[in-house]
């Protein structure tokens, strides 16, 4: 497994990637995910994550996260994920959570959809919502 951090937020300074590297790698494991995994994780501003959206996914609205799965295969799955720091800082703040706690969960939701989960409906959101704390508190 390879996971790169890259920093394009121009007030944000991450230095957790041990620690992000061992969550994503305890995840894979429970969920019997047994690929090769190249992942980037960029982190970025929000009017930044909002011209990928517009522009790959025809969405016109800011959004905490955008998981791109790049290339996948029987033996590997290289992907993508984008974080609006911005949209993490203020998602903290409504639901009263620390910046660090929220950014750690959106994180592992971008690795969840990887290995299969989605959001899009009611139970859906449920089952992502359990997966991601439960894989917090490990």
């Amino acid at each position: 497994m390879d996971i790169e951090f890259i920093q394009e937020h121009p007030s944000f300074l991450f230095q957790e990637s041990s620690l992000y590297q061992a969550k994503a790698e305890r995840l894979l494991q429970l969920e019997g995910f047994s690929k090769n995994f190249l992942l980037s994780v960029v982190f970025m501003s929000d009017d930044d994550l909002l011209v990928i959206n517009k522009q790959h996914l025809d969405h016109d609205f800011y959004t905490d996260i955008i998981t791109f799965p790049i290339e996948e295969d029987d033996d590997n799955l290289e992907a993508e994920i984008y974080i609006s720091i911005d949209r993490v800082r203020d998602n903290a703040m409504e639901f009263k959570a620390s910046f660090s706690n929220e950014l750690l969960r959106v994180y592992l939701h971008g690795i969840l959809h990887l290995v299969g989960y989605g959001d899009k409906t009611a139970e859906d959101k449920k089952v992502m919502r359990s997966k991601e704390q439960h894989y917090m508190s490990l």
